[in-house]
């Protein structure tokens, strides 16, 4: 029974160590990750770089009114409330400009609902990956030098930035302007028009991550980035509401609810200390070490512990006195039984043994023997 308690406690820890693993998407798309696709370093490069730049952690709803720019980066953490998505298009009404950055997998559980509000969509942008381990390594890991459209070269923008290849892209909709071209000549980065505001959508958020921000032409994009979409006076806000990261104010009303790595903590917690109560033997002890299980010893052993518990031995060894004196007669060599109990719990269990032990001779007597002449 021990054991198996101590499997299945380990079994419990051992989910919720998965499910703490698998709350958030990983690699999170977020200004506090510092893993290789986290947005972190991009954050402090224009910080220092003395840009305006926040991460909005409140609902989308309550964006700034001077127009400035949001960057959405994929995979989103927390899905797209209908609030959002309204929020999103007063946004663009106002003039703010959008900069989409992509999840280059296309596993984003959430990222759907986003992508159809700009009227986006994605489209499969390479076969299935090999079989092999290394043929699947280099597709996994293959990197995509692009190269500025014609319209923006004119424009004076040169930069060629460096990127993952991906797996899945956002097809381009129609009456799109082409930023960035990769070696097929597929619009990698393009603009769409949406109100007074503007929206560019990047199909790999690497252009911009931890890993891939100091390489060639990544920096001179960003840069060029701002030139173009960031309104004077305004904002850089990087949205980590959608990557879990939440500040709720009063005006906002209560918190979003538990998180769920709480609630799994305690569950887990729970369900151990349940498996440990259960492991553990409890209650009296009913049959004494050596007895026979036959024999009405079993039964008066466990009556005698029961009344012990219940501290009430006097009035049980008086009872059990009454009870036994007619039915278990005195045998030769065998002190009598006393009119009268007195005593505690110790004298009661030893008055229950000498009960049981004349009991068990009278039902199972010796077998005769020839005494010696």
């Amino acid at each position: 029974m021990k054991r198996r308690a101590g499997f299945l406690a380990l079994l419990a820890l051992f989910a919720l160590a998965m499910a703490l693993l698998a709350e958030r998407p990983t690699p999170s798309a977020s200004v506090r990750s510092r893993a290789p696709r986290g947005l972190r370093a991009a954050f402090h490069y224009l910080e220092r770089r003395g840009v305006d730049v926040r991460a909005w952690e409140r609902p989308l709803a309550r964006l700034p009114e001077q127009p400035g720019l949001l960057i959405v980066a994929m995979p989103l953490a927390a899905p797209p409330l209908r609030e959002d998505l309204e929020a999103l298009d007063r946004w663009s009404q106002r003039g703010g400009n959008t900069l989409l950055l992509a999840d280059p997998s296309g596993a984003g559980a959430y990222d759907a609902a986003l992508l159809a509000a700009f009227g986006l969509s994605r489209v499969d942008s390479q076969a299935e990956p090999p079989l092999g381990w290394s043929g699947w390594r280099r597709w996994r890991t293959a990197e995509s030098v692009l190269v500025p459209a014609p319209s923006r070269v004119a424009a004076g923008r040169t930069a060629r930035p460096v990127v993952l290849t991906g797996a899945a892209r956002i097809g381009e909709p129609p009456s799109t302007e082409a930023w960035l071209l990769d070696a097929n000549g597929t619009a990698f980065a393009f603009e769409v028009p949406r109100q007074r505001g503007r929206l560019v959508v990047v199909n790999n958020a690497t252009l911009l991550a931890n890993a891939w921000l100091a390489r060639d032409g990544n920096l001179a994009w960003l840069e060029d980035t701002l030139g173009d979409l960031l309104p004077t006076g305004g904002a850089a806000l990087f949205d980590e509401w959608h990557q879990g990261y939440r500040e709720v104010s009063d005006e906002d009303g209560p918190g979003t609810g538990v998180p769920l790595a709480l609630l799994l903590t305690h569950l887990g917690l729970i369900y151990c200390g349940v498996v440990f109560v259960l492991a553990r033997p409890f209650g009296p002890r009913l049959v004494a070490e050596g007895a026979n299980p036959g024999s009405i010893s079993r039964s008066l052993l466990g009556l005698a512990s029961l009344h012990r518990v219940g501290r009430h031995a006097a009035e049980a060894g008086q009872l059990l006195l009454d009870h036994a004196r007619p039915l278990v007669p005195q045998e030769q060599g065998d002190d009598p039984l006393p009119e009268r109990f007195e005593g505690g719990e110790a004298e009661f269990l030893a008055l229950a043994r000498t009960v049981g032990e004349r009991q068990r001779r009278r039902n199972h007597p010796p077998p005769f023997r020839e005494s010696p002449r």
